[in-house]
């Protein structure tokens, strides 16, 4: 009985750099036209949870080319699946110029960033659903400056590779602004680091002659971590991890991280508006959401199309139910497509590119019928849409526009 409480019980896996880290870029090393390689930060959630199975794995003295038949595979899973194991939820976290430790999200795709005429001071507005357009869409709602908020001056651009906190967080859930000092990017997290590299031959101990490689580290400026929240990790596995802190090799060329598991730590969301006036919803996306191809346009997974009239307008929109939540989606926001591949320990392979629904993105929806909004709260905010839940995917917060 105690074995199965553990495996219900949800751990916390904080990692933290050591040195520097790199977490190569989607592209080959041998890429026409690709010289050097990026670094993409945050890191892929299959990096983060296959440096945790490893680790898992090692300690039960797992024969990793023999993983399929043994009996570990069960609850340890493979490449594709994670068998007994999930995660929850993942979380970034850096600290302030004070020492605090703050709570970061993906910056909502309806922000808009600009700098005030005549001052060098940075503005925020957001970006709600509009008038009804002809596109190659069809008759859609496009987003627009929020008419109750300050108009974005000239040259203002939707946010990219930035951050919001708690605090500016809980604004956009209530429909507000956030302020600007709620805003962080990446170079307030990271700077990169240049590297050059051979290719080596590990039977020979040798190097390959004339394979040289560009790659850019992560070198990290303040304090950072990147919480896990697990579920499914055996009990005596479990203590093992919680008594010391473990060093585990992460992302391309083993860079090490070290890793603390906390087991009294729950994930702490920001808070969402307790009432609303309206029908209307906006999901905003916190980790990547698979999609198949015919919910593609749509956003949402399983929503179907279809044409409606208001006010004498034709108007198209997608119509389904997650979580129990009959929607109408009208409109959205999204940044570029998410792609994530990673490296395939057992097979010793790349694995095959996905593309997913980016964190960040915003989806505008209106409830078909009057569920309470409390209702909307408890089915929605802080849990899984769609596909891989296992994996953490399609992690939602649900605020007003």
């Amino acid at each position: 009985m105690t074995e199965q409480r553990c495996l219900e019980e949800v751990s916390c896996w904080r990692f933290q750099v050591v040195d520097s880290w790199f977490f190569r870029e989607t592209r080959a090393h041998d890429a026409v036209g690709v010289s050097e390689l990026n670094s993409v930060f945050p890191p892929p959630t299959r990096t983060l949870l296959g440096a945790i199975r490893t680790w898992l794995g090692d300690q039960e003295g797992v024969n990793w080319k023999m993983i399929a038949d043994s009996k570990e595979h069960a609850w340890l899973g493979d490449a594709d699946s994670l068998g007994q194991l999930s995660l929850a939820g993942v979380q970034l976290r850096a600290k302030d110029d004070q020492g605090r430790w703050q709570r970061l999200w993906p910056c909502p795709a309806n922000l808009m960033q600009g700098t005030a005429p005549g001052t060098n001071a940075a503005t925020l507005t957001r970006l709600v659903p509009g008038s009804i357009e002809y596109t190659d869409l069809g008759h859609v709602a496009l987003p627009v400056a929020d008419p109750a908020a300050p108009a974005p001056p000239a040259g203002s651009k939707v946010l990219e590779g930035a951050w919001l906190t708690d605090s500016g967080a809980s604004d956009w859930l209530a429909g507000k602004v956030p302020s600007p000092d709620a805003i962080w990017t990446l170079s307030d997290l990271v700077t990169s680091e240049p590297r050059l590299g051979i290719a080596r031959n590990n039977r020979h101990a040798t190097v390959v002659k004339g394979q040289l490689y560009q790659t850019r580290h992560l070198r990290f400026v303040r304090d950072v971590s990147i919480d896990l929240w697990m579920k499914g990790v055996p009990a005596h596995l479990l203590n093992i991890a919680t008594a010391t802190p473990q060093t585990l090799r992460l992302g391309g060329e083993g860079r090490m991280a070290q890793v603390e598991v906390i087991t009294d730590e729950p994930m702490t969301l920001p808070v969402p508006p307790q009432k609303a006036s309206s029908r209307r919803v906006a999901l905003w996306l916190t980790s990547p959401l698979p999609l198949a191809p015919c919910d593609a346009i749509g956003g949402l997974p399983g929503f179907r199309h279809e044409n409606t009239e208001t006010d004498d307008k034709r108007q198209d929109v997608w119509v389904g139910e997650l979580n129990g939540i009959s929607l109408t989606l009208t409109a959205n926001c999204r940044p570029r497509a998410y792609r994530e591949g990673g490296w395939d320990q057992q097979r010793h392979r790349p694995k095959a590119v996905r593309s997913y629904l980016p964190p960040g993105s915003v989806v505008f929806c209106e409830c078909r019928d009057d569920t309470p909004w409390q209702q909307v709260v408890n089915a929605l905010h802080g849990n899984l849409l769609g596909g891989e839940p296992d994996w953490g995917r399609g992690h939602c917060l649900v605020g007003l526009y």
